[in-house]
């Protein structure tokens, strides 16, 4: 039997509100339309008052959410001093999505603001999975044996090259887009799937090197993710390229702490 999605009421302008956000997300950015407007229909308004909890550290996660106004405060609540304010999020926000993905716990309890109500839109766990289902891919074995052979990389167990690859985002780009931006700080992590790109203006400072044509099979950004340098190469594509990509927070959550591999 096929997943009915659920419709939600909204207006054109809050329609217009989810829909930008989305597109921010790292997650959502290879939502089809289609799909990304089923994601905007069926998404539910939920108005919450100052100091009233929305998600509770380690529990399991039910729900994403958008902020549409107010201010929700991310809360540590293990430190030894009590809860902790680790972080403010306002309108244009999105929080809960890990936990969904990848039946993690919550990582951090959200709170609303002391002051405002909050005015939020969320959807279910089980409608976000139908939503933000990952690619199967067929060459799975090949993915993992290409991410062996990444150096820093090379020593993960299979359970955690199984999570790493699964995790990874497929990004489609143009003819002449740019990838990476010289300077920028590096966050993303990139496998080439089909096309090319050049890597060029390479080096910082003094050091400078000749301009590379990378395809598919190839890689770049991997010691960015770890560090969060800033990007020493712009990176753009020669024609149509689709990449799988992993950001810094999707690699915590599935495969562990990053300073576990600079060690």
């Amino acid at each position: 039997q096929s997943f009915i999605f659920p419709r939600f009421p909204k207006s054109e302008k809050e329609s217009l509100f989810i829909h930008d956000v989305l597109m921010q997300n790292f997650i959502f950015m290879d939502l089809s339309t289609e799909e990304c407007d089923q994601f905007v229909d069926a998404m539910q308004k939920e108005v919450v008052g100052p100091g009233t909890p929305i998600i509770t550290q380690g529990a399991i996660g039910d729900y994403f959410y958008i902020i549409e106004s107010g201010m929700v405060l991310y809360m540590d609540e293990t430190k030894d001093s009590g809860k902790q304010v680790v972080g403010k999020a306002y309108s244009g926000s999105s929080f809960g999505e890990l936990a969904l993905l990848y039946d993690c716990p919550r990582a951090v309890s959200c709170v609303a603001g002391p002051d405002t109500q909050v005015v939020l839109w969320k959807v279910d766990q089980n409608t976000f999975r139908h939503l933000v289902a990952r690619q199967t891919h067929d060459h799975e074995q090949e993915m993992k044996d290409l991410v062996r052979k990444i150096d820093i990389f090379k020593n993960l167990e299979d359970h955690a090259i199984t999570k790493f690859t699964n995790a990874m985002t497929p990004v489609h780009w143009e003819e002449g887009a740019r990838i990476v931006q010289k300077g920028d700080e590096g966050n993303v992590f990139y496998i080439i799937e089909s096309g090319n790109v050049k890597i060029h203006d390479i080096g910082l400072g003094d050091s400078q090197f000749e301009d590379q044509i990378v395809g598919p099979g190839g890689w770049f950004g991997e010691r960015a993710l770890l560090t969060g340098e800033h990007r020493a190469a712009n990176v753009t594509a020669m024609s149509k390229v689709t990449t799988l990509a992993m950001d810094r927070e999707t690699f915590e959550a599935t495969v562990g702490p990053l300073k576990n591999f600079l060690e």
